[in-house]
């Protein structure tokens, strides 16, 4: 007979060796990158995508886009700030100049048509003695035309800009007077004006009396 203990020893053995080679001992494999790629796919028909992250280039320049932007902003608020501040600086002055000028040529107007009131109303007189009641104007030679013009002293520049064709206190804009014409508004550079006495060259017996007012033309 065997020894017990010998079988036994070899039993426990067999037993080892069954458990650690047996079928289904196999040590499972953890799963690779493709195969969860291909599960998270399987799974409801989508492929997850990687979350594009900005660098911080990326952030910097749209931080200092954004910058820009409010740079710019602010520098046009200012200049129309500016610009609205001068506009309040100018007008005053400009009215105050507007009313100067004003008076100096209702002055100039009143002192030409007193210097020839008297002529006029004699030829107003020698018409009456013609077949067809007028004459030719003897203030203008007939032509309706004045060899002065009161605005601008017959220098045929605008009074405003001086012939510049921009504003004097805002040289970036066009004269608001001439609109950038540079050229007298009355004579518009002829330097000549209207006859305040006659017709067309002509007075009759029934021609108005010389307005003490500019007519523009």
């Amino acid at each position: 007979m065997s020894n017990p203990r010998l079988l036994i020893g070899l039993s426990c053995v067999g037993i080892v060796l069954l458990l650690a080679f047996g079928p289904g001992s196999e040590s499972p494999e953890l799963p690779t990158e493709e195969g969860v790629t291909a599960t998270a796919s399987g799974s409801g028909g989508r492929q997850m995508s990687p979350i594009a992250m900005p660098s911080e280039y990326a952030q910097l320049r749209e931080r200092e886009g954004q910058e820009g932007i409010a740079k710019e902003q602010i520098k046009a608020m200012q200049a129309a700030f500016d610009a609205r501040k001068r506009r309040e600086e100018i007008i005053p002055q400009t009215e105050f100049q507007w009313e100067q000028q004003l008076m100096r040529n209702e002055w100039k107007l009143k002192r030409l048509i007193d210097t020839n009131l008297g002529l006029f109303e004699l030829m107003k007189i020698q018409a009456r003695s013609e077949d067809d009641r007028e004459l030719r104007c003897r203030i203008c030679d007939g032509t309706a035309k004045l060899e002065v013009c009161i605005i601008c002293d017959s220098k045929g520049k605008c009074p405003s800009c001086f012939g510049t064709g921009r504003e004097r206190h805002g040289p970036e804009r066009p004269c608001a007077v001439c609109e950038g014409r540079k050229t007298c508004f009355h004579c518009v550079g002829s330097k000549k004006m209207n006859c305040p006495f006659c017709e067309k060259g002509r007075i009759t017996t029934v021609t108005p009396w010389p307005k003490y007012k500019l007519e523009l033309p």
